[in-house]
């Protein structure tokens, strides 16, 4: 192998350079500088690995749990809507108001007498039902910036303020490219290093979608972890 390396050409012609006075500094010069810019291009590398570090780091295994109760109130301008839900792994049952959803295999249908009528997408009140659970949400807090923490001794509870690029939410919600320098609040409240509550304002974003919104805000209660049977959720 050696020998190969010292029988190539183009190593041959190097030697026979830097044996060059008049062409041996010049030569030493552009090989010191492909050594630099080597050395150089290593370091950016591992300088955009460590920025993944920066991204939050939400508490406990709240992002795989699949099996909970919430109530979800909505806020959209001057109305109030509660969402009840109940949830085991892909199946869930929602109630608003005297409406029965259910999400089965994230497929959504609604309760009309005793039948389930499917509806074509999964939305209720100008949101995904499915980006209503923690898998996604996690991934919003995930590339969300911290921005406080308030301890309560008293209760036990941790509540943290996070804000969000409304491009990114886009990006991360709808899978598509936006320009936008606005940013959007999100609250988390945790118990016993546990998410129990989180509170998103999406303004912004509905914005783009829907017409005279002056507010639009999503608080998501849970509760009972882990308890919910396949029977409540039928």
């Amino acid at each position: 192998m050696i020998k190969k390396i010292k029988e190539n050409e183009y190593v041959k012609l190097v030697k026979e350079l830097l044996e060059n006075k008049r062409t041996r500094a010049l030569v030493k010069l552009v090989l010191w500088g492909g050594f630099f810019l080597l050395v150089f291009s290593i370091f950016d590398v591992r300088g955009t690995r460590t920025s993944k570090k920066e991204l939050s780091n939400p508490a406990g295994d709240w992002k795989s749990m699949s099996n909970y109760k919430s109530e979800v109130t909505f806020t959209i301008n001057e109305e109030t809507y509660i969402l009840n839900s109940i949830r085991n792994g892909d199946y869930e049952k929602l109630t608003i108001g005297e409406d029965t959803y259910y999400l089965e295999q994230n497929f959504l249908y609604h309760l009309e007498g005793y039948n389930k009528i499917f509806i074509e997408e999964t939305s209720l009140l100008g949101y995904d039902l499915l980006k209503l659970r923690p898998d996604f949400l996690n991934e919003v807090l995930r590339n969300s910036k911290l921005e406080y923490t308030t301890n309560y001794e008293a209760n036990e509870l941790v509540k943290k303020g996070y804000s969000i690029s409304t491009a990114k939410f886009v990006e991360l919600y709808h899978q598509s490219i936006i320009t936008d320098n606005t940013f959007m609040p999100i609250e988390v409240v945790e118990k016993n290093n546990q998410i129990v509550e989180i509170e998103l304002d999406l303004k912004e974003m509905q914005g783009y979608s829907q017409t005279m919104i002056q507010t639009y805000k999503i608080k998501i209660v849970y509760r009972d972890f882990g308890t919910v049977t396949k029977t409540e959720v039928e």
